[in-house]
């Protein structure tokens, strides 16, 4: 009881709304877990001394056990009646104990379930003045964001509708940049930088609009989330110019970069100005996957391949588990070590349609340790051997007449036999059937024995440890080959 109440307050500890709802002493602080184990300390300290001072004296059983008709046992009539009642003392000592032994366990177990239940049925163990605190401190936050909306809806009346429309057409211009980037068209990056600085001054003017300028109060909302547009639109037209810089130097990665601190921005400029034509209701897709273990999930697993710029990843922790995308950047710190993913998601039809495509792609920021590169489901061993019993075939055909040359050169032969060039490929099927098929069993065999080794050794090492990676692929390389 005492360790279930323990892991109760270590639950709690973590929310602050939890905390406010059940007053100024709650679970998780000291003193109160010092008070609630100490009394359970006491109530099973008093329990066990109440059954100890029900066990009969010393001998007692003994005397019983004598006394009783099953072991023939012969003694007088006043012996056979105090021990008909010590027999019936012990008989009574032992269910007493039983009983409580029984509802020691059953206490354990009930806290046991009760801990391993939904952390929102937490509220029907809360006291009550504990939920109608909780109860109106969501009322609160309730109207508070109700109020918000209706403020910026009111002020988007003020916008024109193409003017949204251009707005949220933006992000389509950036799903073309994005071709463009990865196929390295500098001629066609060098004219965005126009485009997008035409957009600049719808930015200006739906901020104005929405949220205009003479708030006194700083703190409001209307005065935050004006800063907050402000400060995207300051940081799209730095990138811009990083962009432009890098596309006249024919950068790739200070392209690459430039266009994912743009996306980044566009994108929070979007949130802060409520220009998403619909709403999300899943605000977290980690209860989708409660009690689902990871080995269940398709993806490459990060210890044996890390992902990144351009790689489809999916998205391994968070709220947003089990969504797709593509990593279009990865933050560094100063020791050059990657901490940060920039991620395009996939189109999500739930926050509505974005230009021609069917839904808006969100621009999120992962610690790196998030997200892994996708695998496909289709991808079979054997198809895996094919690919590479091919690719060995097109390099020993053309490395064929290669090694020709050399061998009749060290024979102080001619170069080119009295054959023609067709001789410089005598002996090709000698080496395809050398090469071919052990390469295609090679490359095959150690992708699957390093996939199952992740699969084996998952119980005792992170399968998501890039430290790993030598352990896992020179042993099944060793064993392929």
């Amino acid at each position: 009881a005492i360790f279930c109440s323990s892991q109760f307050s270590r639950s709690c500890s973590g929310h602050p709304w939890l905390r406010s709802a059940m007053g100024c002493q709650p679970w998780t602080s000291r003193r109160s877990k010092r008070k609630l184990s100490l009394a359970i300390c006491l109530f099973l300290a008093a329990r066990a001394f109440a059954t100890i001072s029900f066990l009969p004296p010393p001998g007692c059983a003994a005397r019983a056990c004598r006394a009783h008709p099953v072991y023939g046992g012969k003694a007088s009539a006043s012996e056979q009646t105090s021990e008909r009642g010590d027999f019936l003392q012990l008989t009574l000592s032992s269910l007493l104990a039983s009983a409580m032994m029984i509802s020691v366990v059953f206490s354990a177990c009930s806290a046991n379930v009760a801990m391993a239940a939904d952390s929102t049925k937490i509220l029907g163990i809360l006291p009550s003045q504990s939920v109608s605190r909780l109860d109106g401190l969501l009322k609160e936050l309730k109207e508070e964001a109700a109020e918000s909306m209706r403020e910026i809806s009111n002020g988007q009346v003020n916008v024109e509708k193409a003017a949204l429309r251009e707005l949220r057409g933006i992000g389509e211009l950036f799903d073309k940049m994005q071709s463009d980037v990865y196929s390295d068209s500098w001629v066609t990056l060098a004219t965005y930088p126009g485009i997008i600085r035409s957009y600049v001054p719808l930015l200006y003017y739906y901020t104005d609009a929405v949220y205009p300028a003479g708030d006194t109060n700083g703190l409001s909302v209307k005065a935050q989330l004006r800063s907050a547009l402000q400060f995207e639109t300051g940081v799209i037209l730095d990138s811009l110019d990083d962009f432009e810089d890098a596309v006249n130097r024919k950068s790739e990665r200070e392209t690459e970069k430039g266009f994912a601190n743009m996306s980044l921005a566009y994108d929070r400029f979007l949130k802060a100005g409520n220009l998403y034509t619909s709403y999300d209701p899943v605000t977290s897709t980690e209860i989708f996957y409660r009690g689902v273990e990871d080995k269940s999930l398709v993806y490459k697993r990060r210890s044996l391949q890390l992902p990144a710029v351009r790689d489809e990843i999916l998205v391994i922790q968070g709220p947003d588990k089990g969504k797709k995308g593509t990593a279009i950047w990865l933050g560094q710190n100063q020791n050059n070590e990657t901490m940060t993913a920039v991620v395009k998601l996939e189109a999500n039809p739930n926050l509505g349609s974005s230009g021609s495509s069917p839904g808006v792609k969100e621009v999120k920021i992962y610690p790196y340790t998030w997200i892994a590169c996708t695998k496909s489901t289709t991808f079979s061993l054997w198809d895996d051997f094919a690919a590479a019993t091919l690719a060995a075939v097109f390099s020993c055909t053309l490395t064929c007449p290669i090694d020709t040359l050399k061998v009749r050169q060290q024979a102080g032969l001619p170069p080119i036999p009295e054959s023609g060039l067709g001789g410089l490929f005598k002996g090709l099927p000698s080496n395809l059937g050398q090469y071919c098929i052990p390469g295609g069993i090679f490359l095959a065999g150690s992708n699957a024995l390093a996939d199952a080794a992740v699969t084996v050794t998952s119980p005792f090492w992170d399968p998501n440890d890039p430290n790993l990676k030598l352990v896992l692929l020179i042993p099944a390389g060793v064993l392929a080959n």
